[in-house]
């Protein structure tokens, strides 16, 4: 009697609503865990990325229900083990990853991901804490309007984020670099 072999292979399916992707993610899965348990007598380890939390939920949704039609319990315990089965958008995935492992590249594994609306709540108090604080910052507000110096807030903190500091510049400075920047362009008009 011969032994299937298990064999996992990165795949990616793509295709358009109603095509049958959960469907033929469900019966992968499956068809996975049914293999591993009957090799090795325990439960695999097994990481889903979907797109959406809507199709995460989809997903852990149509697992449990077709495992419990195959009726085999060592199935059911799988799909609904938060331990061996992990089903989430990529951001989720790589939000794990950085938490278990962050600390090896010197992350922040404490991080907290902010949805857009709390992102703009937290600019809202910083600028609101901003203005209290520094009387003189208040003329900022006849110019600009609350949500442009939000707006100014969030891009300053992407920025830095993105590089790790930022350095101030000066108008002269800024003025070099814009000269510097017309004479850039105007080589490369001349080369056309």
């Amino acid at each position: 009697m011969s032994r299937t072999t298990l064999e996992l292979k990165n795949e990616i399916v793509r295709a358009g609503a109603g095509a049958g992707k959960t469907t033929k993610l469900t019966a992968k899965v499956l068809e996975v865990a049914s293999l591993f348990f009957e090799q090795h007598k325990r439960a695999p380890k097994v990481v889903v990325t979907t797109f959406t939390r809507k199709a995460t939920e989809e997903l852990r949704e149509r697992l449990v229900r077709e495992a419990c039609k195959l009726g085999k319990t060592e199935l059911v315990d799988f799909v609904t083990s938060h331990g061996n089965l992990h089903i989430s958008t990529i951001h989720g995935v790589l939000s794990l990853f950085l938490r278990r492992y962050g600390h090896i590249i010197n992350f922040d594994t404490g991080f907290t991901i902010l949805e857009p609306q709390a992102a703009s709540r937290l600019s809202r108090k910083i600028l609101r804490d901003l203005l209290i604080k520094n009387l003189e910052f208040e003329e900022l507000l006849e110019h600009y309007t609350f949500d442009q110096l939000t707006q100014v807030i969030r891009m300053f903190s992407d920025a830095l984020h993105e590089r790790g500091e930022l350095t101030p510049y000066s108008e002269s400075d800024l003025l070099d670099l814009l000269e510097l920047e017309k004479e850039r362009i105007a080589q490369n008009l001349t080369h056309i």
